[in-house]
């Protein structure tokens, strides 16, 4: 029978940085190459916090896993294959449990997101069968799981600010143990980005 040699995997959810295409509601503050510009400082920000966690991780990206941006890091590159985020996401997360015993999913755009919010969310995994990193807009920034079942992202309208409600009735319909971690907010609109230049400066 075979076993999964590993423990666990963290999956970085990073858009591909071409213009227009990235932070595409932070443009008209921020301008395409702008928001492009702060989409590449996040995603450089998460992954060189994150691999202080010891473990393994690859990047998934939706268009082009040989942009330049990319070659900075020594992960390995995926290719997010569906049609929507759910579908995404899925597919990532299948293929992790495929080899590891533990997948945490979590996107880039998560000023608060460090080593330390994942050492308690796969402690979490411990007891639970899926863990969650709400943002403070009704959505999660965070998938960590130990089991699957596609149909947890079932009627989500993604980025919507129903999307955790949704999630959590899919999950207790579907008996799967889930446990919310500490609210996160997330860097997607003008506010948004005032709070994070905010942070940048009081930690300067």
């Amino acid at each position: 029978m075979y076993m999964k040699q590993d423990k666990q995997v963290i999956q970085v959810f990073a858009k591909t940085p071409i213009r227009g295409h990235v932070k595409t509601r932070l443009i008209p503050l921020l301008g395409a190459k702008g928001a492009c510009e702060l989409h590449k400082k996040m995603t450089v920000r998460l992954i060189k916090d994150l691999e202080s966690a010891k473990c393994d991780m690859q990047i998934w990206t939706d268009k082009d896993l040989n942009h330049e941006f990319f070659k900075k890091f020594s992960h390995p590159m995926r290719k997010q294959i569906g049609k929507d985020l759910g579908q995404k996401m899925g597919h990532a997360i299948s293929s992790g449990l495929s080899r590891y015993q533990k997948v945490m999913l979590v996107g880039t755009d998560l000023p608060e997101l460090d080593s330390s919010y994942l050492e308690e969310v796969s402690d979490a995994l411990n007891r639970f069968q899926i863990v969650i990193g709400p943002t403070l807009d009704g959505g999660f920034g965070l998938l960590a799981a130990r089991d699957f079942d596609q149909s947890m992202f079932e009627d989500i309208v993604w980025s919507s600010s129903e999307v955790l409600r949704v999630l959590c009735r899919n999950l207790i319909d579907l008996k799967l143990s889930f446990h919310l971690s500490k609210t996160l907010w997330d860097v997607d609109k003008p506010a948004d980005y005032d709070r994070f230049r905010g942070a940048c400066t009081s930690k300067i």
